[in-house]
């Protein structure tokens, strides 16, 4: 029954492509658009984008590229990069409407025309896609220009060899000086790709500075795209303080990416100059420390707590003051909550120590176990880092045990092995403690130290 339902169904849908097929044809056979050859592409596309084959609808999808309505335009273009490859052959036939469409009045229509054209990925039609590159790159319309600019890399990929004789490396160039701030960024992510084998992309520092003195023409990813190749050029002492001081009000930015990417760049530069490097460092903490506050999404707060970490490896007195900013929220996700308790434990110092205990024991009693056990291991580690509260803490760990709960147990326990070892007077108190709760502790190391 299975084998008979599956063999209607397979028929089923053939007769739904014939039928389609049919109707295309009739449409097709009429001048000008109406609404039923909407109707009929938009079926086409709908049965493609299920997985059912209608490949053999190309030569009516191909005649109903001739059209004044765009959004039929659009579905025919998309059904035509999706079968292209498949019907090299019959893909001959809409070579003359793309062209036909690259030259049309509408910068729309020449653009879409020029993508759908060098989407094809057939290798035979370089040789029509490299002069309407040519043309698209001193295009009027800045979205015909940038997406010629797209097309380039396109037939680098398919021709390099044309590419590089059609001299379009150059024409690349000249386009960083585009008064579009979005074609300028996609000839800088077309440059990196072509001279990706030849060592990569390295600007000149006199274009570099007129890119970043118009950063504010670029959208937040563009912006960040060139920030960040600012950081990969060599400088000298007077053009390091002058890219510093051209990304310094970035550091204002409301976009995280956009301020992560000035900080990235400022250490990058600074590297080998120990104190402008150190001064950065306690110039980006402030903008890190505000974004991370008014954080609204753990996607965002996680690479800024990263980049936090990163500074406190390099200067640990660096956020003694801001401790009660890395304290766990309750809606905070797991690795929200362990990032900033591994935080909170580097930057514990005797003055905050005694707070940040009090907010760790909070945290132990957690209903999830691995955040119940960072902030156990958190109290251990402060114990054994600052003796003045070894005493307390030791003290808050062995009234945990009272609670009797397996996971908390099992990490007090570790913890506690490592306290020991650090102060091997308060051994006889934590063995007496332990000797009543041997019941309620099912971690294996938990119950013998292999050492």
């Amino acid at each position: 029954r299975r084998v008979m339902m599956m063999m209607t169904s397979g028929g089923g849908k053939r007769d739904e492509v014939a039928e389609l097929k049919a109707r295309l044809q009739q449409i097709a056979s009429r001048a000008g658009s109406s609404t039923d050859a909407l109707a009929a592409v938009q079926k086409a596309v709908s049965c493609m984008t299920q997985g059912l084959d209608v490949s053999s609808l190309f030569p009516e999808m191909v005649m109903l590229a001739n059209t004044r309505n765009i959004i039929q335009k659009k579905l025919v273009y998309l059904y035509l990069c999706t079968y292209a490859e498949a019907q090299p052959d019959l893909s001959l036939l809409c070579v003359n409407t793309l062209h036909k469409d690259c030259s049309d009045s509408s910068p729309m229509v020449r653009g879409l025309a020029l993508r759908a054209m060098s989407s094809l990925r057939i290798t035979n039609l370089v040789e029509y896609l490299l002069p309407l590159v040519r043309d698209s790159l001193l295009d009027v319309s800045p979205y015909v220009r940038k997406t010629g600019v797209m097309a380039a890399t396109k037939l680098f990929t398919m021709a390099p060899g044309l590419f590089a004789s059609a001299g379009l490396t150059g024409k690349l160039f000249q386009l960083l000086d585009d008064p579009d701030g979005v074609v300028v960024t996609n000839a800088l992510l077309a440059l990196q790709e072509v001279l990706a084998q030849s060592g990569g992309l390295a600007l000149p520092h006199n274009v570099m500075f007129r890119l970043l003195a118009r950063l504010k023409d670029f959208t937040e990813w563009g912006q960040c795209l060139v920030i960040d190749l600012a950081s990969q050029l060599e400088y000298t002492q007077e053009h390091m303080l002058a890219t510093m001081n051209a990304l310094d009000d970035k550091l204002k930015h409301t976009n995280s990416a956009v301020v992560l990417a000035v900080c990235r760049t400022f250490l990058s530069i600074t590297q080998d100059h120990a104190e402008l490097h150190a001064a950065v460092v306690s110039r980006i903490t402030g903008p890190l420390l505000l974004l991370m506050e008014t954080a609204a999404n753990p996607e965002v707060m996680y690479p800024l707590l990263a980049h936090l970490k990163l500074l406190l490896s390099q200067q640990q007195n660096l956020l003694y003051d801001d401790y009660k900013l890395f304290y766990v929220r309750a809606s905070d996700p797991r690795y929200i909550k362990t990032a900033k308790i591994e935080l909170l434990t580097l930057i514990a110092n005797s003055r905050s120590a005694a707070n940040i205990l009090e907010e760790m024991m909070a945290y132990a009693t957690d209903s999830d176990a691995l955040c119940s056990r960072a902030a156990l291991t958190a109290v251990g580690t402060i114990a054994i880092k600052i003796p003045a509260i070894a005493t307390k803490a030791l003290s808050k760990l062995l009234c945990l045990l009272d609670m009797e709960v397996d996971y908390v147990a099992d990490s007090i326990v570790l913890v506690l092995k490592d306290v020991v070892r650090k102060y091997p007077t308060a051994s006889a108190e934590v063995l007496d403690r332990l000797e009543t709760c041997f019941h309620i502790v099912t971690e294996p190391q938990a119950k013998v130290d292999p050492q």
